[in-house]
């Protein structure tokens, strides 16, 4: 089960990091128009980072997407609830750099 609410913290945080990096292009090239009273970075991120697969791959969100489903019917008895409180992500001031750590060797 700790596997699973780990696996299900990573997600969620790759998926944060995605928007991240999204608003975070948009807030940049929104800034250059304005200060070069210019469109081309607006377009610029019309075409090429609108497209680009950090922004349209649907993957993580359907990896979210699996983990409830599997925690929710295989160790929760489907009972959504609860399992949605075990996989529940803490806000992230409380997540801390070494939280996850895996032990490879045994």
């Amino acid at each position: 089960k700790l596997a699973f609410s780990e696996l299900y913290l990573l997600l969620v945080l790759l998926q944060n990091y995605q928007t991240l990096n999204y608003m975070g292009f948009k807030k940049i090239l929104t800034k250059h128009d304005k200060l070069f009273h210019k469109i081309n970075g607006i377009e610029w991120f019309k075409t090429n980072i609108d497209s680009s697969p950090f922004v349209s791959n649907q993957q993580v969100s359907n990896l979210i997407d699996e983990v409830e489903i599997l925690v929710t019917d295989h160790l929760e008895n489907v009972n959504r609830k609860k399992a949605m409180q075990k996989l529940r992500v803490p806000p992230l001031t409380h997540i801390h750099k070494g939280i996850v750590t895996y032990s490879l060797v045994t």
